[in-house]
């Protein structure tokens, strides 16, 4: 049964009670944000796991303040279960009118008002971390059915009965027109691409709206998802629903984190020091991941990629006998 709370409303004599139903509201500040991707699927995980803490059935909506960040965002965002109404607000103001007139008694997280988020750091993942300290699981982040089958169905189209894996190599270019310094290191990738080809029998899913560069966009190994008509939404679906994933540490990369497949994610391990140290201390896991899931802070190489490749591979069977 719903958690819900009573309140009088007077009119002309009469007292009606009104049940309120507890609601979960996330509030995501895309200006303190500093990936609004990976930073709302962090906040996704910990508003699952407070709905757990809290006995919280009903559907959890969502607030974003800041600018409108976009159609394919919202459908993206609409697209997970357990999210009910997505909400675009320019001010804390208006998150307090919202939550006032509301016919939800909603329970704010991170908090209400930028003293409710002050001690909040948005892309950590200490509390989940604590969580999974304390109960020894956490919930995987997952897609609506309807999003699921699609990609099962896509997979099937383009890539038959061979092998998945997801990839996302970060491609990013500034205004300036040169690429940003903690990009993939995509020749790198195109050697590892070029030297498997043949040797296994899997399709490499590259996700994610950068440009890909002819030499590995062409290799018969290759399914480019933007050129297909990709979307957030399906990436993240394809993520969900391939048999693992390879990538660079970036936004799409939280579903995998936050999955029960394979995986192995490089980070530049010049960027963010002090931070990953405070996630990972001298860890190459996440004390949430399985043994078949690897976050290493160092450079790709081909011969590095090669190797975690194969980690990864021998992990789909493990993954396959096991039934996930």
């Amino acid at each position: 049964m719903p958690s819900c709370r009573l309140t009088g409303v007077r009119g002309e004599g009469v007292s009606v009670v009104k049940m309120k139903t507890k609601r979960q509201l996330g509030i995501c500040d895309s200006r303190l944000a500093s990936s609004i991707l990976g930073d709302f699927l962090i906040l996704l995980e910990e508003l699952q796991i407070n709905s757990a803490i809290r006995q919280i059935e009903a559907p959890t909506d969502i607030a974003i303040l800041g600018d409108n960040p976009g159609s394919d965002f919202l459908a993206m965002a609409k697209g997970f279960n357990g999210v009910g109404e997505i909400f675009v607000l320019a001010s804390y103001r208006e998150l307090e009118a919202l939550m006032a007139e509301s016919v939800y008694e909603y329970t704010p997280w991170p908090g209400l008002g930028p003293e409710g988020v002050s001690g909040y750091q948005y892309g950590y993942t200490l509390f989940i971390q604590d969580y999974f300290g304390k109960t020894g699981a956490i919930p995987s982040l997952a897609l609506k059915p309807e999003y699921r089958t699609w990609a099962c169905d896509w997979l099937r189209e383009q890539a038959g009965s061979v092998n998945t894996i997801a990839v996302h190599l970060k491609n990013k270019i500034r205004p300036s027109g040169k690429p940003d310094w903690y990009n993939a290191r995509l020749d790198e990738w195109e050697t590892f691409f070029r030297t498997i080809r043949g040797r296994y029998d899997v399709k490499f899913i590259l996700v994610g709206n950068e440009r890909v560069p002819d030499g590995i966009r062409n290799l018969e190994n290759i399914i480019v998802t933007h050129e297909c008509g990709g979307t957030i939404l399906k990436d993240l679906a394809l993520i969900e629903n391939t048999q693992a994933f390879m990538g660079v540490a970036s936004g799409p990369c939280q579903m995998a984190m936050f999955g029960r497949r394979p995986y192995v994610i490089f980070k530049n391990p010049e960027r963010h020091v002090d931070r990953m140290f405070e996630e990972l201390g001298n860890r190459n896991q996440y004390v949430f991941a399985a043994p078949t899931q690897r976050f290493l802070r160092r450079f790709e190489t081909s011969a590095t990629l090669l190797e975690e490749f194969e980690a990864v591979y021998a992990g789909i069977e493990t993954t396959v006998t096991q039934g996930n």
